[in-house]
């Protein structure tokens, strides 16, 4: 077993000083992997090492539960690959203290055991991929790293206009909900609360009719079916 956490540096093309200027800098993924299997940390690596893309890997290997928590205090990475069955609990165990302690990955499981149950779970956890270890390819590896930053990046861009979107809504001088199909409420502006006198989580999972004079019902859901009615 490795004492401790081992760093690779791949690089997929020679060196050649005649031409080095003229190469576009390739873009740097630091992968972190965790797998309390000595022999299957080697073959990963082997794998990171035979991938031939616009991409300089990084890998940095920890061989036990404990020494991966430890490492991720100390650096970063773009993207997390993670044993299903480590030494102290599971990938999923592992990847949850991680979240709780704020790193939001990506993460992807490894596993020998294709069952429904653990990839099941996985995806219930937010997990990106779940990869056979016997079906691992170099290019796996680089489509997977490939493809979960490009998810990643969206949801970050999707979480940061969902946040400006937010913050429109709750300077309006009006009354702003989201409600679903039974007029449960799901999300209030700011705006509500400090007409109500309630707080927002009070507010949340209530039937908006509650809040409103009962002969005004009917016509409130006459009108909001009228303007949500789809043109033929």
């Amino acid at each position: 077993m490795f004492s401790q956490a081992i760093k690779f540096k791949g690089s997929i093309y020679g060196f050649n000083p005649w031409r080095n200027s003229l190469i576009q800098k390739k873009e740097e993924i630091r992968i972190f992997f965790v797998d309390d299997n000595e022999m299957d940390s080697l073959v990963f690596k082997n794998h990171v090492d035979k991938i031939t893309s616009p991409r300089d890997y990084h890998l940095t290997i920890a061989n036990s539960y404990d020494e991966g928590l430890k490492t991720i205090r100390e650096e970063e990475f773009d993207i997390y690959f993670v044993d299903f069955r480590l030494d102290k609990g599971t990938g999923l165990d592992f990847i949850h203290k991680c979240i709780d302690r704020g790193f939001d990955g990506p993460f992807v499981i490894i596993t020998n055991y294709d069952e429904l149950e653990y990839y099941d779970e996985g995806a219930k956890r937010g997990v990106y991929e779940y990869l056979i270890k016997s079906e691992l390819t170099p290019s796996m590896i680089d489509r997977t790293v490939l493809f979960a930053k490009a998810r990643k990046s969206y949801e970050y861009k999707l979480s940061y206009e969902k946040k400006c979107f937010q913050e429109v809504i709750n300077s309006l001088p009006y009354a702003v909900l989201r409600v679903d199909h039974k007029f449960m409420i799901k999300e209030t502006n700011e705006f509500i609360p400090r007409i109500l006198g309630w707080k927002k989580k009070e507010l949340q999972d209530t039937n908006v009719f509650d809040h409103i004079m009962a002969e005004e019902k009917e016509q409130i859901i006459n009108s909001f079916f009228h303007m949500n009615k789809p043109s033929l």
